[in-house]
């Protein structure tokens, strides 16, 4: 840019240069024909003297008529010649000063259009050290952002080293008390066994009644605490649960508006771009009629659309690292619930071996045909509810399964769009190093013709010379005027030089202009389709959001039926115990 103004500034002084010499030279030209003018006038005065003294004296002599009539024709012919010479003089002084008033009519427009041309080289130069500083700014902004995100993100990593071990160990132990209910449940199958062959015994077993039946009561005070305590660690849990839901849901809700929100600043910013290619293509309109305004719009377009790519690319990143950002505190948070809820898995499991071990010293001690069924329909119901439980926490992880897959689905989006960005951007370079190749052919050109205008101009000197030896030998010769017909074929031939110089150069603008207007067309339809895809693709995320919605609220429908279930279970098994004492 700065080799550009101070090229500009060099052309400028050198016009102002061209146009003092051509303003001189007319000055002197002027002054050489006013001389000329007053030379010729003198001798026009001496030749009326000479001509009034032999005037005088032929009044003076008797001459003949023949004589007096020859002389007067010869005055009469000087006359004439003279006065025809001065009124030739005085038609090229009167075009002279035409000329003159011309040249310095064009001089005072030129000065005119070179403050102009400074003023706008002043400003140009400001809007380049702000657009400097504002650049080094945003890059220090940048720099410390990419800092803190690079050790947000090694710590990042840690913590989920962590977790994957803990995942690791935890799935280990569930293995492990997998293996221990396994075992449990056969030998449930061996106590049942047992249990059949103890029917042979209830003659014995009548006899002990009595104490089974106090065993009974203090069991069933046992069992009404543990169910107490199962109810309030279902409600803890069930609490538990729906504020997690409910803290889930919020997160969820506050990332799709952050989501929507950014979405709405991308818009906003593509809408900016159309209208700054809108602009740039009214500019370029207006090229055709000031050639190097148009230069100096295209270039404070072109970074003004850099810094833009460039703004654009930052807020991309920073979109990237708030999703990943986001993405591992969703990590973080599901794991820790992972987490929460396999102990849960492991006491309830532990409660029910407790349960069953003390359900096996029972039948043990004496079992009767009540007690063998209500404890059968009691593993029943228990069975079921821990398979509604696990089906539920199926249910989970597919849900979040599906929430990691649309994560991914978002994450290839956002490349396939920096790839998008990144060949706009090789594109650019390459048209902007095409500019720069024909920028440089257009200062060689007028490289040339100043070169050219520079040995043009000597031809100018060689009339003036003449004038002035003119002006010495006080006479009026012919070869003035041949050598001023052939200095205006110089002007001419130069003119038309130039005429032809600025033609080319304006077709190589017009070239310029077309190509500047076909970009902006391609970067404004690709922008359109890109708006497109990305609402389209916004559009399916929104669904299957919907979709995850729905299923968590059926997820959260079956929570509440097998709560439901549980409860009227609860309640059943304590109407029983209540029931059986009546009973007995």
């Amino acid at each position: 840019m700065r080799d550009y103004i101070s090229r500009i500034h060099l052309e400028e002084c050198g016009n102002v240069d061209m146009h003092d010499k051509v303003v001189t030279n007319l000055k002197e030209r002027i002054a050489v024909l006013q001389m000329e003018k007053d030379s010729a006038v003198q001798l026009w005065q001496v030749s009326m003297k000479a001509v009034d003294a032999l005037e005088q004296e032929l009044r003076a002599r008797p001459m003949d008529d023949r004589n007096v009539k020859f002389y007067e024709d010869q005055l009469n012919d000087v006359r004439q010649s003279y006065s025809e010479a001065i009124k030739a003089l005085e038609s090229k002084l009167h075009q002279a000063k035409e000329h003159f008033a011309k040249q310095q009519s064009l001089w005072m427009t030129s000065k005119e259009t070179m403050e102009t041309l400074q003023r706008e080289k002043r400003e140009a130069a400001e809007r380049f050290e702000e657009l400097q500083r504002n650049v080094q700014q945003k890059d220090r902004d940048s720099q410390q952002v990419i800092h803190s995100l690079t050790e947000e993100l090694y710590t990042a990593k840690a913590e989920v080293q962590r977790t994957n071990h803990l995942k690791s160990d935890l799935e280990k132990r569930l293995s492990e008390s997998r293996k221990v209910a396994s075992n449990i449940a056969a030998k449930n199958e061996e106590t049942k066994c047992k249990m059949a062959e103890a029917l042979d015994l209830i003659e014995s077993a009548v006899r002990e009644r009595d104490t089974v039946l106090q065993r009974e009561a203090q069991i069933a005070e046992e069992r009404t605490r543990l169910e107490a305590r199962l109810a309030s660690i279902v409600e803890e849990h069930a609490t538990k649960m729906q504020n997690e839901i409910a803290r889930l849901k919020d997160a969820h809700e506050h990332s799709v508006k952050k989501y929507l929100l950014e979405m709405k600043e991308l818009k906003s910013e593509l809408r900016e771009k159309v209208t700054l290619l809108d602009r740039s293509q009214r500019e370029s309109r207006l090229a055709e009629e000031e050639l190097e305004r148009v230069r100096r719009d295209s270039e404070d377009l072109l970074e003004k659309s850099a810094a833009r790519i460039v703004n654009y690319e930052q807020a991309l990143k920073h979109a990237d690292s708030k999703l990943e950002a986001t993405d591992e505190a969703y990590r973080k948070q599901r794991d820790s619930e992972m987490q929460q809820l396999r102990e849960k898995i492991v006491r309830l499991e532990r409660q029910l071996a407790a349960s069953s071990e003390r359900l096996k010293q029972i039948q043990q001690q004496g079992s009767t045909d009540l007690a063998r069924d209500r404890i059968r329909l009691a593993d029943e119901r228990a069975k079921d509810a821990i398979e509604r439980y696990v089906n539920v926490e199926n249910q989970l992880t597919r849900a979040t399964g599906d929430k990691e897959s649309l994560v991914t689905e978002l994450k290839s989006l956002q490349s396939a769009f920096d790839r998008e960005i990144r060949k706009r951007d090789c594109e650019r370079h390459a048209l902007e190093s095409k500019i720069r190749e024909l920028e440089t052919n257009l200062q060689r050109a007028s490289a040339i013709t100043e070169t050219k205008s520079s040995a043009d101009v000597n031809p100018v000197q060689i009339p003036l010379q003449h004038h002035a030896d003119t002006i010495k030998k006080h006479t009026l010769d012919i070869r003035f005027e041949n050598a001023d017909h052939n200095w205006q074929l110089l002007l001419a031939e130069q003119l038309s030089k130039q005429q032809e110089q600025f033609d080319n150069k304006m077709k190589e603008m017009t070239q310029h202009v077309t190509i500047h207007q076909n970009l902006s067309k391609k970067f404004r339809d690709e922008a359109i389709s890109l708006t497109a895809r990305f609402k389209v693709k916004s559009k399916e995320l929104h669904r299957k959001i919907n979709s995850l919605k729905k299923e968590k609220d059926d997820l959260q429908k079956a929570l509440l039926t097998s709560r439901q279930q549980f409860a009227r279970y609860k309640t059943d098994t304590v109407h029983s115990y209540v029931q059986r004492p009546e009973i007995s």
